[in-house]
């Protein structure tokens, strides 16, 4: 009751104020929008300090975060007393607090209706900022409930709106949210391009906690890409961002614990993944956002599966998908039903991981997610594969390759794109002060006669200036150029080489085989030739138990091995996965087996060396021998039927003459 009075008395002194704000500049459609664009960035929150009610909607915004119930109270009292309310600028700030105080209790519907009306209200009343912060906040809540299509149709108008009143706080934040949604998607590129163009504004702004987020989901992204190195650096500067923020609420720290919880697992350090996600948990209530919870509980389960902790990993699945409002967030939903699918593939269910596997591809579907549909393509080969399925469970593992090659490659061309855009400008940059100084010579020409002896010795100061500078620049572009050259080559070598253990790569072999059936190759008439498909048995093991940078260490030792083996007698790949290929040419029949059984006994003869200690691996093969070229080229495709050969016929080798 004392609150209410003294807001009343407050109200009251306030009254005369109402005039005044009958003429201030709300941002309208009339012609004064140009003049916020022409001068310095637009801020709403300045209009607040310098309106006569200031303070109080100052406070009212701070309680918010602070005490919300004792907001709501306030913001409630300013509906029902003050004449205030009735001005739009207060109604819309207020409305935007309450709507801001439901979606940190966990109410997003209720923030959601009020959003909404707040929308409506600054329609009727040309209010283009609160329009477009309205239509952001909007769109926001449709992207964390997967509705992505009209998520971005928002996002567009907002930024339309932000811009053309040069309000960059707004543009900084639909920036991040425009990022969000592309990366959901498995646009990488033009997450990675919003997200830059978020912290090109962010310069301007060190204290606008947006820039925390967007640093924030940068680690997010490259964890999702499995980038750990630069996930686990984001995600260091995105908490030292959060430490000296003033943002108030800890749940935005869950998401960069997560990150360096997920790179720790993947990196094989348990310990400090443990350590992260005990901090997630700490940090999550019961009023924290259901996204934040599914996102952590996805994350544990991972963890205690690493831990061979399947009864809890199976629990935390759980947990996630029975969480209140879990069905309004369909890529969390979908990545936890994939883990549970992963657990039921474990256990050896079959039937159970291909339903649940199902579902989970219907809700990226929906969304989309590529990223996540690509992962999931990738479970369904395992689920098959071990099902006995080797033909259904192949054509899944070979869209997973074409599917994840291309949207590699697509981040590696982003990145060149970056350097060029960085090469252009620079360029353009030296242009225009090359401008300027004509412009400067031009003006000192027109002095007066007695200035001549000066101008000789400026002129002459100015060309060694610009000789100097044009030597230097014309280094600097010759760097640039080496650069984008080198670059250029590097992504040549990437499309026909595996990043990985530097073997040739699927498309090799096919201009390999192209290079076969050109009538310019030379070989001997009697020249025969033997193709193997290699695969390490229980691979699929070897990254489960060890974490996937083992399962690399692997794939590298065993690239290295048949290597050595194999020499120059021949060409040698990764056909995909744990797999490897290699064609022989030879003269005599019987030169391809001993070399069959050398290289399957280095396998099960010899451990391979790792950071987890030795192990051991074997291999299973499958061979055709002693084809003519003719042969080889007109029965390629049969050829690679033999993967059914060698996947029933593990640890031991199949020849087929």
């Amino acid at each position: 009751m004392q609150l209410t009075s003294s807001s009343i008395i407050l109200t009251i002194l306030l009254v005369g104020s109402v005039t005044y704000w009958g003429t201030l500049p709300f941002v309208s459609t009339e012609s004064k929008t140009s003049e916020f664009h022409q001068t310095n960035s637009f801020n709403p929150d300045d209009m607040v300090e310098k309106s006569p009610a200031g303070e109080l909607y100052i406070k009212v915004n701070a309680l918010s975060l602070s005490a919300p119930n004792k907001a709501m109270v306030l913001i409630e009292t300013i509906k029902a007393h003050s004449p205030l309310y009735q001005q739009p600028f207060y109604r819309i700030h207020a409305n935007f607090t309450l709507a801001r105080i439901y979606l940190n209790q966990g109410k997003a519907n209720k923030s959601l209706d009020i959003t909404f009306e707040v929308l409506e209200d600054a329609k009727a009343h040309n209010l283009i900022w609160a329009e477009a912060m309205a239509t952001k906040n909007i769109a926001t809540q449709y992207t964390k409930r997967g509705e992505l299509s009209k998520a971005r149709e928002l996002l567009v108008r907002s930024l339309e709106l932000s811009r053309s009143i040069n309000y960059e706080r707004l543009t900084m934040a639909n920036y991040n949210v425009l990022a969000i949604v592309n990366s959901i998607q498995g646009k990488r590129n033009q997450a990675l391009h919003y997200y830059h163009k978020g912290l090109e504004i962010a310069k301007n702004y060190p204290d606008d906690t947006t820039q925390t987020h967007i640093v924030t989901n940068l680690g997010y992204l490259y964890a999702q890409s499995k980038n750990w190195k630069q996930a686990l650096e984001y995600t260091d500067d995105a908490i030292e961002l959060y430490n000296a923020s003033n943002i108030e609420s800890r749940d935005a720290l869950v998401v960069p614990y997560i990150t360096k919880a997920t790179a720790y697992m993947n990196l094989n350090d348990l310990d400090n993944a443990n350590r992260y996600i005990d901090a997630s948990f700490d940090i999550l209530t019961d009023i924290s956002p259901t996204r934040l919870k599914m996102i952590a509980y996805e994350a544990l389960s991972k963890l205690r599966f690493l831990e061979s902790r399947i009864n809890e990993a199976k629990q935390a699945t759980l947990e996630c998908l029975s969480l209140p409002e879990a069905n309004n967030f369909l890529l969390e939903s979908g990545r936890c039903m994939r883990q549970q699918a992963e657990i039921s593939v474990y256990l050896g269910h079959y039937e159970q991981s291909l339903d649940e596997l199902q579902k989970a591809l219907s809700y990226y579907e929906s969304v989309p997610s590529e990223v996540d549909i690509i992962e999931s393509i990738k479970v369904l080969a395992d689920i098959h594969a071990n099902k006995g399925d080797f033909g259904v469970g192949y054509m899944y593992l070979e869209e997973y390759h074409q599917r994840n090659n291309e949207l590699l490659f697509g981040e590696r061309e982003f990145s060149f794109n970056q350097m060029q855009e960085a090469y252009q400008a620079s360029r353009k940059k030296d242009e225009i002060a090359l401008l300027k100084s004509e412009k400067a010579l031009s003006e000192i020409r027109e002095q007066q006669d007695e200035l001549r002896i000066y101008l000789f010795i400026a002129i002459a100061v100015l060309g060694f200036g610009a000789f100097l500078y044009q030597k230097n620049r014309s280094h600097y572009f010759a760097a640039m150029n080496q650069t984008l050259t080198s670059s250029n080559k590097e992504l040549s070598k990437d499309a026909l080489q595996d990043t990985l253990t530097g073997l040739h790569n699927r498309r090799f072999v096919e201009a390999f085989l192209e290079n076969i059936n050109n009538e310019t190759y030379t070989s001997s008439d009697d020249a025969r030739y033997s193709v193997c498909l290699l695969d390490l048995d229980h691979f699929k093991k070897v990254n489960d138990t060890h974490g996937h940078n083992v399962g690399d260490e692997v794939l590298i030792e065993a690239g290295r091995r048949l290597t050595r083996l194999i020499g120059d007698d021949g060409m040698l790949a990764r056909w995909g996965g744990e797999e490897f290929l290699f064609i022989i040419e030879h003269k005599q029949s019987d030169a391809f087996v001993p070399l069959l059984n050398r290289i399957t006994d280095t396998f099960s003869t010899t451990q391979f060396a790792t950071s987890v200690g030795p192990l051991v691996i074997t291999a299973s093969s499958g061979a055709v021998t002693n084809m003519p070229r003719t042969l080889l080229l007109a029965n390629w495709g049969e050829t690679l039927n033999l993967q059914t050969n060698y996947f029933t016929a593990p640890s031991k080798t199949d020849e087929i003459n």
